[in-house]
């Protein structure tokens, strides 16, 4: 099951359209899966998420977190993923930002960390499973999440080069959270 959050990501400092004074994130759904007992589920908050202004080759972290709760009934872990930008078409990257392309870290943890670590950090377009480093932290990590835990997910935004028009225009970035039973 997943929980699919889009991220309309500001550009030269502007804030993205429609969110008053910084990018938002959206939550768009809340799906739960059932079957031979089992049940898979996660709720996401707050429903608005601010990352401010993000400059190009800039970089913002999130000055809290969003709380990722297993809403199931199963121990399960989450699989990270996230889209290219609408409309400037940039794509995640697992390394550096530069033209036509960003990083997007994610990591859980009970503080905020002041650095991210891209090998293990970065979420691309597939579907990436929470381990013992894989969006892990210090205090937390996003797997063996036993029934109405709730997790702290650290999101950090590192833009792209400006390589045209539609890139100085407002980004949406899904992010996907999936939970799969451990």
């Amino acid at each position: 099951m997943s929980r699919v959050l889009a991220l309309p990501l500001p550009r030269n400092g502007l804030p993205a359209a429609g969110s008053g004074s910084g990018s938002t994130i959206f939550y768009v759904d809340n799906v739960r899966a059932r079957g031979a007992g089992t049940i898979l589920g996660v709720s996401v908050g707050p429903s608005v998420y601010s990352l401010g202004s993000i400059s190009p080759l800039g970089a913002a972290i999130g000055a809290t977190p969003l709380q990722i709760e297993n809403s199931g009934n199963v121990v399960c872990r989450y699989k990270l993923s996230c889209s290219p930008s609408s409309p400037g078409g940039w794509v995640p990257d697992a390394a550096s930002s530069g033209t036509k392309k960003f990083v997007l870290n994610a990591r859980f943890d009970a503080t905020k960390p002041g650095t991210f670590t891209p090998a293990q950090h970065a979420v691309l377009q597939t579907p990436v499973a929470s381990d013992a480093t894989r969006f892990a932290g210090v205090a937390e990590r996003g797997d063996n999440v036993a029934p109405a835990d709730v997790r702290h997910l650290w999101l950090q935004f590192n833009a792209p080069i400006l390589s045209n028009a539609s890139d100085a225009l407002p980004q949406t970035v899904t992010l996907a959270i999936n939970t799969e039973a451990q």
